[in-house]
């Protein structure tokens, strides 16, 4: 997980809050990751280990 000083330094209006909402809110940004990554799955129907090379897009 993201440190809450490394949080603070992505964006500067967050300097501005305590580390208790700093925490809040990071944890929240992780929920949200995770719901985007479950929704992408699911709608792309996509295979959580693609098969290939991630570099060239080509199969291995």
């Amino acid at each position: 997980m993201i440190d809450i000083q490394e949080l603070k330094k992505v964006d500067p209006e967050l300097a501005k809050v305590s580390d208790t909402e700093a925490l809040e809110i990071r944890d929240l940004l992780y929920q949200m990751a995770e719901l985007a990554l479950k929704n992408y799955y699911a709608e792309e129907n996509v295979s959580k280990y693609p098969r290939g090379d991630n570099a060239t897009c080509k199969p291995v």
